[in-house]
């Protein structure tokens, strides 16, 4: 059984090429933990002049969950309440329902001033079905 130098320079090619991938990649991981230790020693260091804070000065944030208002007109400013006093909120379901009407309806006065089916998918949030079935109850 004879061996062929052709496949021995193969071998040895690449070995190598992995070798010298090893070099790099060991040469890049030292590089970064240098650069990192290096952070970390200067973030270590404090100034003299700069004491750190009591114990009794550092105030404790509370673990309650806190009620976040996101209905807010300016910064700070409350928005006034869309419903009248006594009223209680809509569920979202309803709301959904009652905009999807408000939609079918600006669709029908659409359809009916001859807007095309392209245009009324441009301009609403309207599936195909939904103004082939439109268009089909207005032409009846």
């Amino acid at each position: 059984m004879d061996f062929s130098s052709e496949v021995l320079i193969e071998f040895g090619l690449n070995l190598a090429g992995y070798l010298l991938v090893a070099l790099l990649v060991y040469l890049m991981v030292s590089r970064r933990r240098s650069t990192q230790a290096a952070a970390r020693i200067q973030s270590a260091i404090v100034p003299s002049s700069a004491a750190p804070a009591a114990p009794s000065q550092i105030r404790k944030e509370s673990s309650a969950p806190q009620f976040i208002s996101l209905a807010l007109n300016r910064v700070g400013e409350p928005a006034a309440s869309p419903l009248p006093a006594g009223e209680e909120p809509v569920s979202g379901a309803h709301l959904r329902q009652t905009n999807r009407r408000a939609i079918y309806a600006e669709a029908r006065r659409l359809l009916a001033r001859g807007a095309s089916s392209r245009d009324l998918g441009h301009k609403l949030p309207l599936t195909e079905a939904e103004i082939e079935l439109l268009s089909a109850i207005g032409n009846a």
